[in-house]
């Protein structure tokens, strides 16, 4: 709802619904121990990890990615300094970690510092190779990321390096169409 409400504009609605997306997180990890594996991710990456969509929604829609790289940054900071005591847990980090990353790349690229935007975008790619493609939207989610490298690797013109990049990219969205699928 935040997202929705920001995209439309109505940023007073969006803050509405942001703060009580923080009351309903609050809740899931208020009577978790302080130094908890879950308090400190779900802190960070909310329930099914939405958070990242929640929290930049806002300044992402007005067009703040100055604020969206310094939130991330902040975020990733403190999320680095969980530690998961299981795999389980390493993947739930790892896939709060590859949105943040991302959202961090995609804000520095808007704020066409492409060189840092290159390094947060192969962290986001890097992470997201260690966690499991279980569905279609695994894939859709991973080529997101991808095209964003391939822009990034363009604009510092390293044109051979995005070509390389988007290809694979290219293959799978076109067969995705070649199956009837509009998306």
């Amino acid at each position: 709802l935040v997202a929705v409400e920001a995209d439309l504009g109505n940023r007073q609605a969006a803050e509405a619904a942001l703060a009580e997306y923080e009351r309903l997180n609050e809740m899931g990890f208020r009577d978790l121990p302080a130094d908890s594996f879950g308090r400190g991710m779900l802190r960070e990456f909310g329930a099914f990890g939405l958070s990242p969509l929640a929290r930049y929604a806002i300044p992402v829609a007005a067009g703040d990615y100055a604020t969206v790289r310094e939130k991330a940054r902040a975020s990733l900071q403190r999320s680095e300094a969980v530690k998961p005591a299981d795999s389980q847990q390493e993947l739930a980090k790892l896939r709060g970690l590859v949105r943040t990353y991302a959202v961090l790349a995609d804000a520095s690229y808007n704020l066409k510092d492409y060189a840092a935007a290159g390094r947060e975008v192969r962290l986001a790619i890097e992470s997201r190779r260690k966690l499991p493609k279980l569905t279609l939207q695994d894939e859709l989610d991973a080529s997101d990321e991808l095209i964003l490298a391939a822009m990034i690797a363009a604009r510092l013109e390293r044109y051979s390096d995005a070509q390389q990049i988007i290809e694979p990219v290219l293959r799978f969205h076109r067969g995705l169409l070649a199956r009837g699928n509009d998306d």
